[in-house]
């Protein structure tokens, strides 16, 4: 399976949070325009980035290898759909770093550092495109620097990222 099948087979579990029911009950708030659903669909990957992420991490604790390979399919699920929102391509972001990335030796926890703070990082680029409408750049290597980190975390954990048991795990 390649990452295109993978990311056209996710799109079958990833809800749209920005449905009638959120609308309705928050319509007040907003000025309902074309961004309103796909802003809503767009933190919600965001969000479950971090949220899988720290997963991750209490996976590697308690040295969980089988739960830690669903976490890294949960993150995985998530950029996934992420970049389908937002129309970027996965492969091309994450070798972007690899090759500047990979001459320096990386740790387990290291890895997990830089995802904790890409991801950060991404929330604020996000946050202020959403909140406030302002364009922030950084996002694609926020982004880039995230699918990096977490190639090489499943490539120190003999996780094949591409294998059909692996994609299969969350869709």
């Amino acid at each position: 399976m390649t990452f295109i099948e993978y990311q056209n087979d996710s799109r079958r579990t990833c809800p749209t949070i920005g449905h009638v029911s959120l609308w309705t009950k928050f319509k007040h708030l907003f000025v309902k325009d074309d961004n309103f659903h796909t802003s809503l669909d767009i933190a919600h990957m965001v969000l479950g980035i971090n949220s899988e992420i720290n997963e991750l991490q209490d996976a590697l604790t308690v040295r969980d290898d089988v739960n830690l390979s669903e976490e890294i399919a949960d993150v995985h699920w998530y950029i996934s759909n992420l970049c389908r929102f937002r129309g970027y391509d996965y492969d091309t972001m994450s070798s972007t770093f690899s090759q500047v990335y990979n001459r320096i030796g990386y740790n387990t926890a290291s890895l997990v550092l830089i995802m904790y703070r890409e991801v950060s990082l991404l929330q604020d680029v996000v946050k202020k495109d959403i909140a406030y409408g302002k364009q922030v750049k950084g996002e694609v290597e926020h982004l880039s620097k995230l699918c990096w980190a977490l190639q090489m975390l499943a490539d120190r954990k003999n996780i094949s990222i591409y294998s059909k048991q692996y994609l299969s795990l969350h869709i």
